[in-house]
């Protein structure tokens, strides 16, 4: 009996050591991480003559044959990427430099013709590399390409080409054949009608003149020219019908054959291999009170300078997130870059107001729009020597406001150079509790919140920021758990020695 009881307390020990192991490895390995999807290159075509359209290129698309961006029918937006008839194609390259893990992705539909449709890829701009081929997909439908088989690059550079082989040329020989054969078959007929109303005129006078006086002949010869102009008219009337009909059920046929064709959307090149871990975070509790030592050594992600659309106000440099172990709570931080991109001097600071949106989609179905996605927006105001932020949380899908921070000294002051704005969002707001994992993305921009004209973006393109914000009781359950595991273990090994 002594020895069973002292076999059990040892099992349970032995149990209790091995769930703290596992939660000690959980909560090295748990939630609290963040992973961007990094869009390096993309284009949807949404563009004018003046400016090229996409970002991350290195030039604009070069377009041979029958190639155009045109706005019929595109998958979204107002335009997109037009090809058609054999030889035509589009090519456009990119900076690869230190680049790896890529992938392709866009949207594409093709109609049969004599010569397929292809997508290729190559590294050194000549020798290319087919990646898929069309004949039909009358559809649009999304493809996803792989290009790692491609890496390494043998330069820094990365050309995409989507073309159309072979056809074309041929049906156009044939279709001016047929007019040619058309029009010789006219001529033909017009000389045979000719000869023939020639022939008539010179019997109907012989006949007249025998049996007419001068005058009845004259008058005769006038009845009968006229006749023969109406029935001249009237026979090229239906002619020019008939060959109308004919022409129109060429062109209905060409149409419905499609010929040819391909049509490309929304393409993006994106560095899926690319999943930096944040910097090392630091133990530090964040204080939201517009001073920002104990954001070093927190999670965040930097943006380029000089990126944005307008002014340099609108130019983000990164965007922070953190929580503290002991609130339901998720922090951040978004830095404006200086107006030169060199650390703040005193002489090269922001402007006076910044105004950034925070989309969140709680659900992280990588759809920002549901009823239980939400967006903050943070309107940041610098003054002299402080400055005034608010921050109002809405439902992603409509105008309903769930909250209203007020207004806060929560950033820089215009003595500090006004680039920094820090906030909190409480997960009650949010929706969220604690195992969630969410995704989001910052902006920055100008007009109407419900309209905003999007001036920069963290991350660029499509990209966004996956996390899982940190426990709030789990360090503190885990700090109890061990030193109960202690205790039990340092009491079944006391008891084992007095049994023994």
């Amino acid at each position: 009996m002594i020895a069973m009881f002292t076999d059990n307390r040892m099992l349970i020990g032995r149990l209790f050591a091995a769930v703290l192991v596992v939660s000690l490895l959980l909560s090295v390995v748990g939630p609290n991480r963040a992973s961007a999807y990094l869009v390096i290159a993309g284009d949807d075509f949404e563009g004018d003559d003046d400016s090229p359209t996409g970002f991350g290129w290195l030039g604009e698309w070069s377009l041979t044959g029958d190639a155009e961006i045109d706005d019929e029918n595109p998958h979204q937006g107002e335009q997109h990427l037009y090809l058609e008839e054999g030889g035509s194609s589009a090519i456009r390259s990119l900076d690869v430099t230190a680049e790896s893990g890529l992938s392709l992705k866009f949207w594409a539909k093709a109609h049969a013709s004599s010569g397929d449709a292809v997508v290729e890829a190559s590294t050194d701009g000549s020798s290319f590399t087919e990646l898929h081929r069309w004949n039909s997909d009358t559809q649009y439908s999304q493809f996803d390409i792989d290009l790692t088989p491609l890496e390494p690059f043998t330069s820094n550079q990365l050309w995409i080409r989507f073309r159309i082989l072979g056809g074309g040329n041929g049906d156009d020989e044939d279709e001016r054949d047929d007019d040619d054969r058309d029009d010789d078959e006219d001529e033909r007929d017009d000389d045979d009608r000719d000869d023939d109303e020639d022939e008539r005129d010179d019997d109907d006078r012989d006949d007249d003149e025998d049996e007419r006086d001068d005058d009845d002949r004259d008058d005769d010869e006038d009845e009968r020219d006229d006749d023969d102009r109406d029935d001249d008219e009237d026979e090229r009337d239906d002619d020019e019908r008939d060959n109308d009909r004919d022409d129109e059920g060429e062109d209905e046929g060409d149409d419905d054959q499609g010929e040819g064709r391909l049509f490309i959307d929304e393409i993006e090149i994106a560095a899926t291999g690319q999943s930096p871990d944040p910097p090392p975070t630091s133990d530090t509790d964040i204080i939201i009170d517009g001073q920002f030592s104990d954001w070093e050594g927190k999670a965040n992600l930097p943006d380029p300078f000089d990126d944005q659309i307008g002014s340099s106000i609108f130019d983000v440099a990164a965007l922070y997130w953190a929580n503290n172990i002991d609130q339901e709570i998720n922090f951040h931080m978004i830095e404006r870059h200086t107006t030169d991109g060199q650390p703040f001097d005193g002489s090269n600071g922001q402007g006076w107001l910044a105004r950034y949106m925070l989309y969140i989609d709680t659900n992280n179905n990588g759809d920002y729009t549901d009823d239980d996605d939400r967006r903050a927006v943070i309107t940041y105001v610098a003054t002299g020597h402080s400055s005034a932020v608010n921050v109002r949380i809405y439902e992603a899908d409509s105008s309903e406001k769930i909250s209203d921070s007020g207004w806060n000294d929560w950033g820089d002051s215009m003595a500090e150079g006004a680039l920094r704005v820090e906030f909190p969002l409480d997960w009650t707001d949010l929706g969220i509790e604690f195992g969630d994992v969410i995704r989001m993305y910052a902006v920055s921009f100008s007009g109407l919140s419900f309209d905003p004209h999007v001036r920069d973006r963290v991350p660029d393109g499509n990209a966004d920021i996956q996390w899982s914000p940190a426990s709030v009781l789990g360090p503190w359950l885990l700090a109890v758990g061990s030193i109960a595991g202690i205790a039990v273990i340092w009491y079944i090994s006391r008891r084992r020695k007095l049994w023994t």
